[in-house]
């Protein structure tokens, strides 16, 4: 009985047989899940063995340093590897957006030391109240330099809201 080789490619890893690029997206009973980027993102499955055995012919080759390096990031963006490569308006919503993550921990800090649980997490139900929801707006219009407020929706339950692209 032969024993087929696996190998331990992280998601990501771009392999090249017949000089078509390949990412692998993952790994089944069957074989490694890889996305075929010259046939439109394609996943389709290469069995263990036939990878072996393509691994073998000329022209083979494996890029194992990307995933961990970040390079594709920085290939894909056109060498920016941050928020630099967004548009005025997206750079503007992520900032906002990481303000709000941002503010969350602080939420969630102030409520374990409110409780005097160290492994207390935020739950839709902790966060879903007019205080907290205030306090987040608070903390996150601070982070991001722009009012970000807590207004009623149709329904009656209050929501964060922030104006993009406009004055701060």
């Amino acid at each position: 009985m032969t024993v087929v080789p696996r190998y331990a490619f992280a998601t990501g890893t771009e392999i090249s047989l017949f000089e078509r690029p390949m990412v692998v997206t993952g790994q089944d009973d069957r074989g490694y899940l890889v996305a075929d980027f010259d046939a439109g993102g394609a996943t389709t499955v290469v069995p263990f063995m036939r990878l072996v055995e393509h691994l073998k012919l000329p022209g083979a080759r494996i890029d194992t340093d990307l995933p961990m390096t970040g390079g594709r990031l920085a290939q894909r963006l056109g060498g920016y590897a941050s928020t630099q490569a967004l548009p005025a308006a997206q750079r503007e919503m992520t900032q906002v957006r990481f303000a709000l993550c941002r503010a969350m921990e602080v939420c969630r800090d102030a409520l374990r030391t409110q409780h005097g649980d160290p492994r207390l997490e935020l739950s839709d139900r902790s966060v879903d109240r007019p205080e907290a929801l205030s306090f987040i707006a608070d903390v996150a219009s601070k982070i991001c330099g722009r009012k970000i407020q807590v207004q009623p929706t149709v329904a009656g339950n209050p929501t964060i809201c922030t104006s993009i692209g406009g004055a701060p």
